[in-house]
């Protein structure tokens, strides 16, 4: 009687022992770093956004957003300088093969869902300007005063992308008397509203406060669209064609129809190291609560989390792949 007495009181310690062992390991806080845009842009508004979500349904993961960029990105967290980032799909593309502007391929780099929130490119002029889409201003060999970001930035990116898909180069534009000015968002839009530039390029998720700021200032203002014979040239390289490569008109009260442009999707990446039950966390907060995302940014609304496992440029984190196939999204 004493021994058994004696096993069962050891069975319960041992219980009680690995239960509070387990309830620790569970909620062992962590603190993770998240590279996103400017602040005050989309990506920074999205980032936060997820963060205190994540938060408020598990206190145990706490996220500081900071500022990044989409060409930076990979590498922050490549080199476990942030633990999350968001990435464009042609940055990260070129990432993992260590081409374009990386010199090496990223190894430590994963994913936990693409196609986010995915960002448009606003090639934005006045009304009166004399060309009414891309295609017309290289056709006609136009002295066009292009206002784009730095090199590395995705505006810039794509403006390259955008050209070369109509078989030009910045040395073409120059050579027709016309400009590329690399400067940053601010100085840029002041360069366009004082008439100094015919196109202005914003790279971002409709509709984009800068866009607004420019159209409701009492200007006239048109978008110049991106041909889909030039986007089809483009989806092998991580841009997104076909029926979602348009500016919705319902974005812009000075749209009259769908704009056709070049789109790229959004991902969020994670570090190949941050734990799998973490990630598992947060994918699943992602995917379960979406009338929660569409209350952090109106751009969240092109995330599917049925297929968020599918448009992903980077090896889908073991965190995320089993949130997916329990809940019966991947097979």
């Amino acid at each position: 009687m004493f021994k058994k007495l004696v096993f069962q009181l050891s069975l319960i310690l041992l219980l009680l022992c690995f239960g509070t062992t387990m309830f620790s390991m569970a909620a062992t806080p962590i603190t993770l770093v998240w590279s996103a845009g400017g602040v005050g842009g989309g990506w920074y508004t999205v980032a936060a956004g997820i963060s205190e979500l994540v938060k408020e349904m598990a206190p145990e993961i706490s996220i500081k957003v900071v500022p990044g960029e989409s060409g930076l990105n990979p590498l922050k967290v490549d080199a476990n300088d942030a633990q999350l980032g968001l990435g464009l799909f042609p940055f990260d593309a070129m990432a993992m093969k260590g081409t374009g502007i990386y010199n090496t391929p990223v190894t430590n780099v994963k994913g936990i869902g693409g196609s986010l929130s995915n960002v448009f490119a606003h090639f934005l002029a006045y009304a009166d300007y004399e060309a009414n889409s891309m295609a017309e201003i290289i056709e006609k060999k136009l002295p066009v005063r292009i206002v784009t970001q730095p090199a590395g930035s995705s505006e810039e990116f794509i403006l390259r992308k955008a050209l070369e898909a109509y078989g030009v180069t910045y040395d073409d534009i120059k050579s027709w008397g016309g400009q590329i000015f690399f400067i940053g968002e601010g100085e840029g839009a002041d360069l366009f509203k004082d008439k100094h530039a015919d196109v202005l390029l914003a790279n971002m998720a409709p509709p984009a406060a800068i866009i607004e700021e420019i159209s409701v200032g009492g200007r006239d203002v048109k978008l110049l669209p991106i041909s889909k014979e030039a986007v089809a040239k483009l989806t092998s390289e991580g841009f997104i064609g076909g029926e979602r490569a348009v500016i919705k008109k319902e974005n812009y009260n000075f749209l009259k129809e769908d704009l056709s442009t070049l789109v790229t999707g959004t991902e969020i990446l994670v570090g190949a190291s941050v734990p799998e039950e973490v990630v598992y966390k947060i994918t699943k907060i992602i995917c379960e609560n979406p009338d929660r995302l569409l209350q952090i940014h109106a751009s969240l609304k092109d995330w599917i989390p049925e297929e968020g496992w599918k448009y992903l440029f980077v090896p889908l984190h073991p965190g995320a792949e089993r949130y997916y196939r329990e809940a019966g999204y991947l097979k």
